[in-house]
């Protein structure tokens, strides 16, 4: 009788002990790097501070609006410890210490969903090691300290996939408003969030019954492009620019970096008389390649016009 209930006890008490393990090697890296903070999430901090204090979403006060944030979700939240006259900077290390520990814990289940097939034994090892795994990952406790929303952005991701993967198996109406509000708060949280939940719902979309898809389109066009829609109009007409400040800094000064050289070329084209004397045009290719591929050339070319033609 009490070997049975041994048997029936032990990968529940396996697991609970992975489990618990796998927080104190949590907390115990967290301490190590409590004091770190990225730079960059004072920039969240200080628009989350003037929205509290009632002057906007806005990185100047009293100057026209710029989006300099790529997380609205993660600055709503941190206008909660300037609301509630908290310090800052320690309440989003702790919630993002919640949400790693909430990741921890949903990833546990979502491995005991995905092995239903296994021995009950070997799924709870199974989830237990993941966890575990997760744990002894150095970057999980510096970034659940590090003040970005990288906590709540992974804690959201799982989120989706564990309820993507339920909603697949059996669909529900309750599921699909669970997907589709998850699917909205990540494209919150990260402008890429958006493909995740897009590449997610069109694969949950060809996967289900072909019954369900007319209703699971219907859900998702109301409860996550047209909320979606309506806080991206909103964000164009509050900061006038089609996409945040970041990307623009980011994203197209590395297309303008690689194409410097271009201006550069023309004018030396221009001196040169290249583009206008048809003995020298076959040569401008060759040099474009020289000025774009291979940018440290460009001056030699400048002085190599200068010196044949008397620049």
């Amino acid at each position: 009788m009490n070997i049975e209930r041994i048997k029936k006890s032990l990968p529940l008490s396996l697991g609970l002990v992975a489990l618990l393990i796998s927080v104190i090697v949590f907390f115990n890296i967290v301490r190590n790097h409590w004091t770190f903070t990225v730079d960059d999430s004072y920039i969240t901090f200080r628009y989350a501070r003037n929205w509290a204090e009632g002057f906007g979403p806005v990185f100047n006060r009293g100057e026209s609006p710029t989006e300099g944030y790529t997380t609205f979700l993660w600055m709503s939240v941190m206008t909660l410890p300037y609301l509630l006259k908290v310090d800052a900077l320690e309440f989003v290390k702790w919630i993002g210490v919640v949400f790693t520990l909430a990741t921890m814990l949903l990833i546990f289940l979502f491995v005991l969903q995905l092995t239903s097939q296994f021995n009950i034994l070997w799924r709870y090892i199974s989830a237990g090691a993941a966890v575990l795994v997760m744990s002894l990952f150095g970057a999980n406790a510096l970034h659940a300290v590090a003040g970005m929303e990288t906590p709540l952005f992974t804690f959201l991701l799982i989120t989706f996939f564990y309820i993507l993967t339920l909603y697949v198996w059996q669909p529900t109406p309750l599921k699909i408003g669970w997907l589709t509000l998850v699917s909205l708060l990540l494209g919150l949280t990260r402008p890429e969030g958006n493909l995740v939940a897009l590449v997610g719902l069109a694969a949950a979309l060809v996967l289900i019954a072909q019954d369900e898809r007319k209703q699971f389109a219907k859900r998702v066009a109301l409860f996550y492009f047209l909320p979606g829609a309506l806080y991206f109009a909103w964000r164009m007409m509050y900061y006038g620019a089609l996409l945040p400040l970041p990307f623009y800094v980011k994203v197209l000064a590395r297309v303008i970096r690689r194409f410097a050289g271009c201006v550069g070329l023309f004018e030396i084209c221009r001196r040169a008389n290249w583009i206008t004397d048809p003995h020298r045009c076959s040569g401008i290719a060759a040099r474009a390649y020289s000025v774009i591929a291979r940018r440290p050339f460009t001056p030699y070319l400048f002085s190599l016009s200068q010196t044949h033609h008397g620049l």
